[in-house]
């Protein structure tokens, strides 16, 4: 099953995509080199301006105030491309005389005069933040009221998603028709207007938007007003009264044509679902997702949609990708095309109005709260439409041949498909690790938790939750999967034994990937005889060690063992045929430690001494039955009595019922 990525940035960072001068060269292949030089710049570029970013705000001080609203006024003239308004903010003081409020706004912006409680009052604009120099005293919890009018080019760009966070466009077959579109994430909504820009301070807004009488401004929140005014110019007015980040306040304005449904969340009301299409695209949209099933289900499986009193919408726009602005989703317009082909990106965008914009991230290290659920998403729509066998197929087709690289949490890349497809398989991984009841009962929870919905979380507040239905720390698990990095590689034989009518299966386990050894449950199939039938048994094994060794009992021969045979584990794993005897030393020559490998086929008594160049047994490390499998043991240089022994040449000798084998071991200090 092979998606195009599409999805919010995650296409940005794959080195498959094409994007700049280099992407207009539509007839033929890009440069790799020339592409790879580009990405590799920009890639620099997205982790310097997130740090820049975390260095900034570890030196502002912008937790002595908490946003209560926004109300942006803005007259936008596409023929200059700019924009000119008033920013009124309303605010509570945390701290006892607050002197200052510093918000965001880049530096391309003109700020013409701010008045706090109507009286004009000093600032500072540089370095892309407005500083306020506040007159009247305040005690906490005290109301500010500030108001902030100003002007000019929004052209900041937002590198990382490869465009301006307000741009002037076009679409149409003549390429005349006007598309103006904002995009923000993850910290661009200081481009365009004054504000406290993070994820943690979240407001409820109101857009009133001014433009030419031939378009209409798509918005968050619900559309309280339209306003025909002289000039030929029309302002429309939006409400979000649901707390909102600034990252996710967005406008999408054009010659819309509107296609409405709606979800009918009981039996006497209903929510508008609408899409907001260029004239050009009205007919394909019409047939082209499942937007309102869709709403049941995720309403269904982790509570009611959370703006069920505003509305869902999307709205084209001319980026490539697509964005989970509240309520009203940005859609490219390559994605409407009437053959419904990409509605599991309709369910990634639609399932971040839980996950992202409901509960919104702390801080863009969590990231992964935010698209991995999304991701995962569309993983459970997959299920709930085609069944088990489709959603474990998704979710194994998302992973690459050389392994995720780097952390979940705190990424290198913050749209990297690390974020997207290693946080989907953690949560896939989760839901076994919990069982289905568990995790869905906890994710129930998570979205209507009093300290999250409608608030942020931290990837430690997640965590807190789940350990709250699994009953126990997962700590462990949070450790390996999330904060930690790589993945276990498993090698698995089998030896099997007949006594007495009973057929005993050995199996061992062991994990060869360089780095950290995982723990984790591990699901085993095995397929044995019964009569002319074979039939099938999974059981569940904790798996923890480098080298484990696991014995089961069955009523007929073992014929096949597979592990992990549903995919619950990113993991590479394979069946090794035993030999009937190896031994095996690493590293040699050694300094402290040998390491000491050996197979057998069947069980019974083995011995693993050691002996000095002169044929005298120095140690003996194992004289007992052990059961056919893959065994290791070390050696650390001493002898019987726990003497270290002098450096030289040492021979390793294996006795078993199936044969004798000797290796050579040098010991240099």
């Amino acid at each position: 099953m092979n998606r195009c990525l599409i999805c919010v940035a995650l296409s940005l960072i794959l080195l498959t995509a094409v994007s700049g001068d280099i992407r207009a060269q539509r007839t033929g292949q890009p440069d790799p080199r020339a592409f790879a030089k580009q990405e590799m710049s920009r890639y620099l570029r997205l982790r310097e301006m997130t740090e820049r970013e975390r260095v900034k705000k570890a030196q502002i001080d912008q937790d002595d105030f908490d946003v209560l609203h926004y109300e942006l006024v803005l007259d936008i003239d596409p023929d200059n491309e700019t924009i000119a308004g008033t920013v009124a903010i309303e605010a509570l003081s945390v701290v006892s005389s607050i002197t200052t409020v510093t918000l965001d706004l880049f530096d391309n912006m003109n700020v013409d005069e701010v008045r706090e409680n109507g009286v004009p009052v000093s600032f500072t604009h540089g370095e892309d933040l407005l500083e306020v120099i506040l007159v009247d005293d305040y005690l906490p919890q005290d109301t500010i009221r500030l108001e902030i009018d100003y002007d000019g080019e929004p052209t900041g760009e937002n590198d990382e998603l490869r465009l301006t966070a307000f741009t002037f466009g076009r679409h149409g077959p003549d390429r005349q028709q006007l598309s103006i579109f904002t995009l923000s994430e993850p910290f661009f909504a200081r481009a365009w207007w004054p504000c406290k820009d993070v994820t943690t301070d979240k407001a409820t807004t109101r857009l009133r938007i001014t433009v030419p009488d031939t378009l209409f401004v798509a918005s968050n929140g619900r559309l309280e007003d339209e306003q025909d005014l002289p000039d030929d110019k029309r302002t429309y007015v939006w409400f979000e009264s649901y707390p909102i980040a600034t990252y996710l306040v967005s406008l999408a304005i054009s010659n819309y044509r509107t296609v409405t449904d709606y979800y009918r969340y009981s039996p006497t009301d209903s929510m508008e679902v609408t899409r907001f299409v260029y004239p050009e695209n009205f007919e394909a949209a019409k047939d082209d997702s499942l937007t309102v099933p869709m709403i049941e289900f995720y309403a269904g499986l982790f509570g009611e949609y959370p703006f069920v009193e505003e509305k869902y919408a999307m709205a084209e726009f001319g980026w490539f990708g697509a964005m989970e602005h509240q309520t009203c989703t940005s859609m490219s317009s390559g994605l409407i095309n009437g053959m419904r082909k990409n509605d599991w990106i309709i369910a990634h965008e639609l399932s971040h109005q839980w996950w992202g914009d409901m509960i919104t991230p702390a801080t863009w290290a969590d990231i992964w709260l935010n698209e991995g659920f999304a991701t995962y998403c569309e993983a459970l729509w997959v299920e709930h439409v085609d069944g088990g066998e489709a959603y474990r197929e998704y979710v194994s087709d998302h992973r690459t041949s050389w392994g995720f690289e780097g952390t979940l949490y705190d990424p290198e890349s913050m749209f990297g498909i690390t974020v997207y497809w290693k946080g989907m398989w953690v949560l896939h991984m989760l839901r076994h690790v919990m069982g289905d009841s568990g995790f869905f009962d906890m994710l129930r929870s998570y979205a209507s938790h009093p300290l999250y919905a409608y608030e942020d979380a931290t990837t430690a507040d997640f965590q807190t939750v789940c350990e709250g239905f699994y009953g126990s720390s997962l700590q462990w698990f949070f450790d390996q999967w999330v904060y930690g990095v790589g993945e276990p590689k498993y090698d698995y034989y089998l030896a099997q034994k007949s006594l007495d009518g009973e057929h005993r299966a050995d199996l061992t386990i062991r994990q060869v990937q360089r780095g950290p050894i995982f723990s984790m449950p591990v699901d085993v199939r095995f397929s044995f005889l019964s009569g002319d039938f074979t039939i099938d048994t999974t059981v569940t094994v904790w798996n923890h060690l480098e080298v484990e060794h696991y014995a089961f009992t069955f009523p007929g021969r073992v014929v096949a063992v597979s592990l992990d045979p549903d995919d619950w584990i990113l993991k590479n794993a394979q069946q090794r045929e035993l030999e009937p005897v190896t031994l095996g030393t690493n590293p040699n020559p050694f300094n402290a430690r040998v390491k000491i490998t050996f197979e057998t086929s069947v069980s019974g008594r083995v011995g693993v001494d050691i002996y000095d160049v002169a044929g005298i047994k120095v140690k003996s490390l194992i004289n007992h039955v052990l059961p056919g499998g893959f065994q290791q043991v070390e050696w650390d240089g001493t002898n019987d009595v726990g003497q270290i022994v002098s450096s030289g040449v040492y021979f390793v000798r294996l006795q078993t019922a199936q044969g004798t084998l000797v290796r050579k071991a040098v010991l240099l200090k």
